[in-house]
C-alpha cells in the first residue's frame, strides 16, 4: 500500500468513524473538550502505527480499542489532578497550626471550644482520641465540636469574616 493509499484510508476511517467515537468518548469524561483530545489522541495513536490499523481484522474496532485506551488515561489523570489538588488544600490547611488559628481568632468567646476545634481540624486529632483524653465519649466530643463551629461561625458572622 502507497503512502498517498494509507493516507485516503485513514482519512476515510477519520470522517467515518470520529462523530461515533467522540460521543462515546464524551459519555465517558466529563467535558467536550476532553472528549475532543481523546479522540484526537486515539487519530495520532493510528496514524504512528498505520500498519496495525490496517492490518486489523477490524480497523474500526481497532480505534475504539484505542479510544477506550486513550479515555482510561484521561480518567486516570483526572484522578490523579484531583488527589494532588485535595492534598494541596490539605497541606495548605495543615500549614495552620494551633497558635495561627487562636492568634486569629483571639476574640473567640470560649477558648477551650477553639482548642478543641484546633485538635480536631488542625492537627488531625481523632475523636476517639480527644474523647479519651477528656474522659468523656466520642458522642459527647462530637456535640462539643458541632456546637463549637456553631458558636464560631456565628462569632464569624457578627464580625462580619463570612
Amino acid at each position: 500500500m502507497t503512502e498517498d493509499e494509507k493516507r485516503e484510508r485513514f482519512e476515510a476511517l477519520y470522517r467515518e468513524h470520529f462523530r461515533a467515537m467522540y460521543l462515546a468518548a464524551r459519555r465517558a469524561l466529563p467535558n467536550g473538550e476532553l472528549a475532543e483530545d481523546a479522540v484526537q489522541s486515539a487519530f495520532l495513536v493510528a496514524w504512528r502505527k498505520p500498519e496495525a490499523l490496517f492490518e486489523s481484522p477490524s480497523p474500526a474496532g481497532w480505534l475504539f480499542k484505542t479510544l477506550r485506551n486513550t479515555v482510561g488515561d484521561t480518567l486516570r489523570a483526572l484522578a490523579r489532578l484531583r488527589a494532588l489538588t485535595a492534598e494541596g488544600a490539605e497541606a495548605d490547611a495543615a500549614m495552620l497550626d494551633e497558635r495561627d488559628v487562636l492568634l486569629e481568632y483571639e476574640s473567640a468567646e470560649n477558648r477551650d471550644e477553639l482548642r478543641l476545634l484546633v485538635r480536631a481540624f488542625c492537627k488531625g486529632e481523632s475523636y476517639a482520641d480527644i474523647a479519651a483524653e477528656l474522659g468523656i465519649s466520642v458522642a459527647a466530643v462530637k456535640k462539643r465540636i458541632q456546637r463549637a463551629k456553631e458558636r464560631l461561625r456565628a462569632q464569624l458572622e457578627a464580625e462580619s469574616h463570612l
